[in-house]
């Protein structure tokens, strides 16, 4: 899933931290670097349910503490994926 966010670079590693250093259920791989409009995110979940569970019970609540209020659904893309172990 490509995701874009619209919030600075400071803000997102922010919101970073309020996640913690755990690895949320069901992610396999997240990757993010500042883009023209924000954030620009590319993550990889095991399943749309896994990611769902983690934006409601972790994401949201983290936003919220760090003060940023979702406007309207993230932009999104969705594609599936098969992951390659190459060596």
């Amino acid at each position: 899933m490509t995701q874009e966010i619209a919030v600075d670079w400071a803000t997102f590693e922010k919101i970073n931290a309020e996640l913690g250093t755990d690895t949320p259920d069901g992610l396999v791989v997240h990757a993010a670097g500042p883009s023209a409009n924000g954030v620009r995110m590319i993550t990889v979940w095991q399943s749309k349910e896994a990611f769902d569970r983690f934006g409601d019970e972790q994401l949201l609540p983290a936003l919220q503490r760090v003060g940023v209020e979702p406007v309207g659904p993230l932009e999104r893309h969705e594609i599936d994926v098969q992951l390659l172990r190459i060596g």
